[in-house]
């Protein structure tokens, strides 16, 4: 069985590269239940996939990960802390990124998220 930081490693890695590629199944992670918090703005289900799927192209840099299991409900919370360089651009933007994910035997699902930009 996976530690939970091998579980959220492997969720960040199918994540972040459905992101960072075409995006064309990162449907896939999201369901109608599935809430986003983006920069301040809440959506929820579709609402979600289409803000991940219109935001410029960026490239993830993880610099901190943890991962704790969500005793009895099979669920993880997850806490990204890193950089992202979006398309185009030279400088890097601090991030942070908390994730409420389940896991199936080969699906993730994004329960929760919630996505800031950390201004310094």
């Amino acid at each position: 069985m996976a530690t939970p930081i091998q579980v959220a490693q492997n969720f960040l890695a199918a994540y972040y590269g459905e992101v960072e590629g075409t995006r064309a199944n990162v449907q896939n992670f999201y369901n109608e239940g599935s809430m986003l918090s983006y920069q301040g703005e809440e959506t929820m289900g579709i609402n979600a996939v289409t803000k991940i799927q219109t935001q410029p192209r960026m490239k993830h840099g993880n610099t901190q990960v943890d991962c704790q299991p969500v005793p009895a409900s099979g669920t993880y919370i997850i806490t990204v802390v890193g950089q992202i360089q979006t398309e185009g651009e030279t400088h890097l933007l601090q991030y942070m990124e908390v994730f409420h994910i389940s896991v199936t035997q080969a699906a993730f699902l994004i329960l929760n998220q919630i996505f800031k930009l950390v201004m310094i």
